[in-house]
């Protein structure tokens, strides 16, 4: 996993060494330990990516900034392309 405050990146997987476990006892023909070790016949892999806009999410108590009700870069540049005075 790779992580930052703003994205995440990570890859996995689950159940991968039980099912490859069940894979060679069906290869070497042990019938008793595949009967009993059935459950594990699927392996999982995962991929993911997550990417957040916005503030870090922060608690109030330990902020690194404080909101003073100033707009930021978006909010300008919304204000001078429209107009607005608010």
């Amino acid at each position: 996993m790779m992580k930052t405050p703003n994205w995440e990146f990570f890859i996995g997987s689950d159940r991968l060494a039980q099912t490859v476990s069940l894979a060679s006892q069906a290869l070497n023909k042990n019938s008793p330990a595949i009967d009993q070790n059935s459950a594990y016949t699927g392996a999982s892999f995962f991929l993911g990516f997550s990417m957040k806009f916005g503030p870090l999410v922060e608690h109030p108590m330990n902020a690194s900034t404080i909101p003073t009700g100033e707009k930021g870069f978006l909010g300008r540049l919304w204000g001078r392309l429209f107009k607005t005075n608010n």
